[in-house]
């Protein structure tokens, strides 16, 4: 690999040795509880549960997608960045597949197809396979959409063992032009989903212009889940092309421009060093070479502001995580081998009336489950069918109050088409309110947040019920059943203060608690006056749309492209409206199947803490304790080893044991 001024990954690594730290802790926790397992001292449970943390830890990673228009200089921005020309570059748009280039022990590629079948092909193929052929048009985007659309390739992978850059935890998602992507909306979803940082490329020339405004606007929305006035803090705006704004003034006036778009009022981006001018191109030759120019110091100034989000804003985090969670384990597990130790010392007598206690307290939390799980289906079931009512009032007289809102539309555009764009946009925000005022917050004020509220009121008090027999169950036989139970749901206790307290107050975003803003029905109508007009699609389902626009309406619009509009856009919404109904239902469902999850999960806890108390009492009378030559001084040794196990993550270093 060529060494260059921009390989220092210092963060990178810095950050994955302290990651790697605690994934050797874990490795010998597990090992421990391995053993106490096998002796029957510590639980099924907890050993499952250390075993999925060290799989959790050992799959983080930093995941950074690169996205933008075509032409924009992506994959020269990627190449200059791993110091190497590993993406196919050309003066024509050459990206044609999503890639993902991570860390391997070998060179090899994997092609992942929107069927599901996935396969491995040569290296040597790789630029063949993600490049655009070189048969079609690039200049026309039209024709690039096409072939874009009739691609069955979802992803492409590239392992490598010779970037430095995916050595040190980080992998990095190279995307296709969006500009004409006929599945824009879903690609983007598809790149952004766990994604830490996105790198938004654009040129000095033509400058942010309104395709790409409207790209970032919807990036935005996504990191934000569909919040429209919070600033996305995890999007850095590259400015390719830089070098060719020659004189200095011309250059001030393209950052002054791109600031006010960008961190002005209702700002898109927050953060320090979210803004970079590079030319990536020059910056490659630099590298390359092994030069330190400007072009390379600035593209160095990028990268170590990505690194340092990362490293520390995004990273510190991460490592916090997972040292709490670490330490829950570690607790837990004392909070075993304390209980054991109280067994073999005779602290804990479970008489044959206590251990029938037990059986009661763990029949009494089974019953729980299935009343919670009743009760919930209830509740559900007559939700539903009340939002299917609120649904069809709001349908009933949706069409014309949308004609009368048509009235306060206004456009500066000259040409037809233009106007039909802007009404188009006008349209869909007037839906969007609607659905928002009528629909949205009726059914959550009116029904809705009573309900959830209700039903979290009983859900705490089954949890409230269980911690009170565990407490009672430790007064009479001295164990320590409510510690071990409040390590265990720790996470589920953030999971509660989190999901259990929905109130209309979470609606009041633009694009709503059941985002209809940010759905497949807005893109839609607005490609519709760009791209032809569409053909209404019937459907037959129990949900009300009303009769054909025309019909329903009979208006007089003294306004053609206002008429067209409404009577397209009301075509489209008979179109995608179950859609959004079925979306709206989909939503309400999990929001009760959350409940329901985190309610079981916290009896069934219970229940397995209190099965392990048996279990280990049994063992104990039996005298395989014996067998096993279990002695207190074991019990104590290994506790002492814990001990040793917090101060390692408490430093953040290892030591010998």
């Amino acid at each position: 690999m060529t060494t260059s001024p921009t390989n220092n990954y210092s963060g990178f690594e810095s950050w994955k040795k302290q990651h790697q730290e605690l994934e050797a802790i874990c490795k010998m926790l597990l090992q421990q509880i391995n053993k106490t397992f096998n002796e029957g001292i510590s639980s099924e449970k907890l050993l499952n549960e250390v075993k999925k943390t060290l799989q959790e830890i050992k799959s983080q990673r930093f995941r950074i997608a690169i996205i933008g228009e075509f032409s924009k200089g992506k994959s020269t921005l990627l190449n200059a960045w791993l110091a190497e020309e590993v993406q196919p570059v050309s003066i024509t748009p050459c990206t044609g597949q999503i890639t993902i280039l991570k860390y391997g022990n070998k060179k090899r590629v994997i092609c992942r197809y929107k069927n599901g079948h996935q396969e491995e092909i040569p290296f040597e193929k790789y630029s063949q396979k993600v490049s655009i052929s070189e048969d079609l048009d690039h200049d026309d985007l039209k024709t690039l959409s096409e072939e874009l659309a009739h691609s069955n390739i979802k992803e492409i992978i590239l392992e490598h063992p010779e970037l430095t850059l995916c050595k040190n935890g980080v992998e990095i998602v190279d995307s296709p032009g969006l500009n004409e992507h006929p599945n824009r909306s879903g690609i983007t979803k598809q790149l952004i989903n766990d994604t830490d940082a996105i790198i938004f490329l654009t040129s000095a020339n033509p400058l942010l212009t309104e395709g790409e405004r409207k790209l970032l606007e919807e990036i935005r929305l996504q990191v934000n889940n569909g919040n429209k006035t919070q600033p996305a803090n995890n999007i850095f705006v590259v400015i390719n092309f830089f070098d060719l704004i020659r004189k200095e003034k011309d250059r001030l006036s393209v950052e002054q421009r791109v600031e006010k778009v960008l961190l002005g009022q209702d700002g898109i981006i927050t953060g320090n060093n979210r803004i970079h001018y590079i030319s990536a191109q020059s910056a490659l030759d630099g590298i390359l070479e092994n030069k330190k120019d400007d072009y390379v110091k600035s593209f160095q100034f990028f990268t170590q502001s990505v690194e340092q989000f990362l490293t520390h804003e995004l990273g510190d985090i991460k490592i916090n995580q997972t040292k709490r969670e670490l330490n829950r384990l570690v607790n837990l597990y004392n909070s075993e081998l304390k209980q054991f130790e109280k067994l073999i010392t005779k602290k804990i007598k479970i008489s044959q009336k206590n251990k029938q206690k037990i059986f009661d307290c763990i029949g009494e939390a089974t019953g729980r489950e299935v009343k919670m799980g009743l009760l919930v289906n209830l509740i559900l079931e007559d939700t539903i069918e009340n939002v299917l009512e609120y649904w069809d009032k709001w349908v009933e007289n949706l069409a014309n109050r949308l004609v009368k809102n048509s009235e306060k539309w206004t456009s500066s555009e000259k040409s037809k088409q233009g106007k039909m764009r802007d009404y188009a946009q006008q349209f869909t925000k007037d839906l969007g309110v609607d659905f928002h005022d009528n629909f949205e917050s009726k059914i959550i004020s009116e029904y809705l947040d009573d309900h959830i509220k209700l039903l979290d009121e009983d859900i705490n008090n089954h949890i409230n019920a269980i911690k009170n027999n565990l407490e009672s169950l430790d007064l009479e036989i001295g164990s320590n059943l409510i510690h071990q139970f409040s390590l265990s749901i720790a996470n589920v206790k953030q999971d509660i203060t989190l999901k259990l307290f929905v109130s209309k107050e979470d609606s009041e975003s633009d694009t709503g608690w059941f985002g209809l803003g940010s759905g497949v029905f807005v893109a839609s109508l607005l490609s519709i006056f760009t791209g032809g007009l569409l053909t209404p699609i019937a459907f037959g389902t129990g949900v009300a749309f009303g009769s054909g626009a025309g019909e329903l309406l009979g208006w007089f619009v003294d306004d053609d492209c206002k008429e067209k509009v409404l009577e397209k856009g009301w075509e489209k919404f008979s179109e995608s409206g179950e859609d959004i109904y079925n979306n709206v239902c989909d939503k309400i469902i999990a929001i009760f199947q959350d409940r329901s999850d985190i309610i079981i999960q916290v009896i069934q806890q219970s229940i397995c803490i209190c099965e392990e108390l048996i279990m280990q009492n049994d063992l104990f009378h039996q005298e395989m304790i014996k067998s096993s030559q279990i002695t207190l001084n074991d019990i104590k040794q290994k506790r002492r080893y814990l001990g040793k196990l917090k101060i390692n993550l408490d430093y953040s270093y290892l030591s010998e044991f």
